[in-house]
């Protein structure tokens, strides 16, 4: 049997696909870069073809663009593109934490706690992508005990390019939300105050926003005349 062979079974394309979300997720993969179908055909040892059927899926998904003559390359967000993603994400968001306050159980709030633990631990090491990537599951874990598979599908891919918009305007980590933000999002909910935790969770998805167009020319000329 050959490589080709070897690594073309039922599950490899969708296991690609989850590999390339995960490394746009730590930012391992950034705005820009080209994904060359030969250099993913040879580095996953898959033809040419299903590559292309993954790239179609990103394509789809919008974590991929594609152009003319030129091949394909992971997206760059606008800035209106990202401010359109955030007005979304506080919408679905604000749902989310309205569902899981009333389903929330003890296994639930350790497993947010681990996330908050482990984006706190990045944060000390001054590792940028496993902080926005950890920072990123939670919201994810969020939507999983909401309970809504088309919830979670719609979200894992706002997040998805909310990342990309963070790579994209070079936004620091540290400006995107305080260290607290989620842990007293996970408090609030814990304690039963809902329309806290929701409240919370819509300031800290606009912290996110004013981050990205502080990164804009016109933000940080403005944030240089009144400083």
């Amino acid at each position: 049997m050959d490589l080709v062979s070897q690594s073309s079974g039922p599950d490899i394309e969708e296991r690609i696909y989850e590999e390339m979300l995960e490394a746009v997720l730590a930012q391992r993969l950034r705005p820009g870069m080209k994904l060359g179908e030969q250099w993913m055909a040879e580095t996953y040892r898959i033809s040419r073809a299903r590559v292309r059927r993954v790239l179609l899926r990103l394509i789809q998904d919008q974590i991929v663009t594609q152009h003319p003559n030129r091949g394909a390359f992971v997206a760059q967000p606008s800035l209106a593109e990202a401010k359109d993603i955030i007005d979304t994400r506080r919408a679905l968001e604000g749902r989310v934490i309205q569902r899981v306050a009333a389903s929330l159980t003890s296994h639930d709030v350790r497993d947010l706690r681990a996330l908050i633990a482990a984006e706190k631990k990045a944060r000390q090491k001054g590792d940028r992508a496993i902080a926005l990537k950890v920072g990123g599951e939670f919201h994810l874990k969020l939507a999983e005990f909401a309970g809504n598979r088309v919830t979670y599908g719609l979200l894992r891919d706002l997040v998805l390019r909310t990342s990309l918009a963070i790579a994209q305007t070079g936004t620091d980590r540290r400006d995107t939300c305080t260290a607290d933000d989620h842990p007293k999002i996970l408090r609030a909910l814990r304690l039963g105050e809902h329309e806290r935790a929701a409240d919370l969770m819509d300031e800290h998805l606009r912290a996110v926003e004013r981050s990205l167009w502080k990164q804009t020319d016109f933000g940080r000329d403005l944030e240089r005349r009144s400083a």
